[in-house]
């Protein structure tokens, strides 16, 4: 079931969200995107009792966002 989940979510981040993506999408909606894919592995991780991993995601979702924005990626 990991397998199939994270087939999905290379091809769901390949497909909309990578900055080479085959379907580019506005960057207001790549944003969000990408924020749904780091809250569901957030979740993950912190309902599978890790944590300090999640707020570790969390805040590098954060910090990889924000030079996103910055540097108009």
């Amino acid at each position: 079931m990991i397998e199939v989940a994270s087939l999905l979510s290379f091809g769901y981040w390949g497909t909309f969200v990578a900055p080479k993506a085959s379907i580019p999408v506005s960057p207001h909606l790549r944003a969000a995107l990408q924020l749904i894919v780091f809250a569901l592995a957030a979740a993950a991780l912190y309902f599978s009792g890790r944590h300090s991993w999640a707020a570790a995601l969390i805040v590098a979702a954060v910090i990889d966002w924000g030079c996103v924005y910055v540097l108009k990626l």
